[in-house]
């Protein structure tokens, strides 16, 4: 009890006046170490304490134990186990007074039965398995209390004092009852999740985005060519409205139809993105066509021109990240566009070398995928079980980069996952989280609609497992000085990043193909 009440006081945030001071969780780590050696200290005492108690003759009977003689250092314990053999030994079966246990011989006026035969055990032998039983007792406590994986969400520093103090007691009572507000509402783990982590829609639907905006939870939204391809040909009158436009404004501005259609899928990505800018407080992502990967100049221009386009429509270049491929080409021209002042965002990220190029190019924002990760490693091993998402690859690669970034002064680019998968299978719905959770307090997510309804369906404690202190090189590994061979032996020599960045690619490539035919036939109708 007096170990929980000191992990509470040292844990749950403190808040002075509009201030708060968050521990960290390595600082939490370290009060749990303390509680250790505290508990076992005071299992020590105990112990000692026993000791002087019991090693007094005229304190015997504290003892609970049958007693019946007391000879100079000896007391006589029944034996369980052989109570088919009695010897003689008697203890009292009625109150015994206390002149009565002083006397060396039984007392006579005492009504004794036999019962099972005794052995003689040294005092000092009691006294030694007291203090042991005392220490171990204490130091296994709270070595249990501060391995629980729920005690961890007392970290979770970016909830107020009073939901701080809710996820610590549901925490400790080991109850699934959920986490409650000030005022005694069901804090969902959406809203938890949003307290440690800044949350990004998935999603290019703007009905969709609109709902989840206006909760609160995100500020965020990222488009890739999948999301502009579905706008693009999903009939809805809205988004053909969109096209149509985009189509006549590339006709205007263009001469030749191929020139048309590039601008025309660069409008309509602009256009979809103003309309989430619209919605969203913070970045919205637009990707530069993925074809254009391996060709440094071309995104370099591209990416220029979707930020005029997007300046023309009034949303400033603050308000924008330029997403492209992770590829050696893409991070260089990033690394020249953060030096123009426009943000970017490297996606298709399986590999350490990829985040560590990234970061050292000073951009801004990377998306890993750690549910790729985990798929990647499941077809190599297909015959493995993860029971814990701390086994899974993805997460463990996600970590990895957090520490990375957070102990060799990368701080400046947000590591923001995508891609989500359930690290220990389908075989429950419940496990779909897994990797988000596992996650929680990294700097920013990413996530897709259907995964935000099942955050927000939950109101169980979610613990704060990342924070913008930890640093941890034993995690991270050594600093890497990233030039482009090192970037290109080290991209090869890493199986799961060369296959998954691949196939990403391709999948890219072959949505805006999709989206590209439909607009060329829109460009050639208007031609006539």
């Amino acid at each position: 009890f007096f170990s929980l009440l000191i992990k509470m006081a040292s844990s749950a945030p403190l808040v002075y006046g509009t201030a708060s001071y968050n521990p960290s969780p390595a600082a939490s780590q370290r009060v749990s170490r303390v509680l250790v050696l505290l508990a076992t200290a005071l299992g020590v005492t105990a112990g000692v304490v026993a000791f002087c108690l019991t090693g007094r003759s005229q304190n015997v009977a504290l003892y609970a134990a049958p007693v019946t003689q007391i000879r100079s250092q000896q007391v006589v314990v029944p034996t369980m186990g052989s109570l088919g053999r009695a010897n003689g030994a008697q203890w009292p079966m009625r109150s015994t007074t206390k002149a009565e246990l002083f006397t060396r011989e039984p007392s006579v006026e005492a009504p004794l039965e036999p019962i099972a035969g005794g052995h003689l055990v040294p005092p000092s032998w009691s006294y030694g398995a007291t203090l042991i039983a005392s220490a171990l007792a204490g130091f296994g406590l709270a070595l249990w209390y501060s391995k629980r994986d729920r005690a961890s969400a007392l970290m979770a520093g970016s909830m107020d004092l009073e939901q701080g103090l809710a996820v610590a007691m549901a925490s400790t009572s080991g109850s699934k009852s959920g986490v409650e507000d000030a005022t005694g509402a069901k804090v969902e783990q959406l809203e938890q999740l949003a307290s440690m982590t800044v949350l990004s829609i998935d999603s290019g639907d703007l009905n969709t985005i609109k709902e989840y905006a206006e909760t609160g939870a995100i500020t965020d939204a990222t488009t890739n060519p999948l999301f502009v391809a579905q706008a693009g040909l999903s009939g809805d009158p809205d988004y053909i409205a969109m096209v149509d436009e985009s189509v006549a404004a590339a006709c205007q501005a263009a001469d030749t139809v191929e020139a048309q259609v590039e601008l025309a899928m660069d409008v309509l990505a602009v256009t979809l993105g103003t309309r989430i800018a619209a919605i969203v407080p913070g970045y919205v992502s637009t990707e530069v066509d993925p074809r254009l990967s391996f060709d440094k100049e071309a995104s370099l221009a591209r990416a220029r021109r979707i930020i005029d386009l997007y300046k023309a429509n009034g949303i400033d270049k603050s308000r924008v990240l330029i997403k492209l491929a992770a590829t050696w080409e893409g991070i260089e021209a990033a690394r020249e566009l953060e030096q123009e002042g426009i943000t970017c965002n490297l996606t298709l990220i399986f590999g350490h070398a990829q985040a560590v190029a990234c970061a050292q190019a000073g951009v801004r924002l990377i998306s890993p995928f750690p549910g790729r990760v985990l798929d990647y490693h499941n077809m190599m091993d297909g015959s493995r079980t993860i029971t814990d998402p701390e086994q899974d690859d993805g997460v463990k690669a996600v970590k990895k980069m957090h520490h990375y970034f957070k102990s060799y002064g990368h701080e400046g680019t947000i590591l923001m996952p995508a891609s989500w998968r359930p690290s220990r299978g389908t075989s429950s719905p419940e496990y779909a989280l897994d990797e988000i959770r596992a996650l929680a307090g990294v700097d920013r997510m990413t996530l897709p609609p259907p995964l935000l309804e099942k955050l927000a369906e939950s109101t169980d404690p979610l613990p704060r497992l990342l924070s913008p202190e930890q640093a941890d090189t034993a995690i991270a590994g050594p600093e890497i000085p990233m030039d482009e061979k090192t970037f290109r032996y080290e991209l090869n020599m890493d199986g799961c990043a060369t296959t998954k960045m691949a196939e990403g690619l391709r999948a890219f490539i072959a949505e805006t193909e999709k989206l590209e035919k439909v607009i060329t036939a829109k460009v050639l109708e208007q031609s006539k």
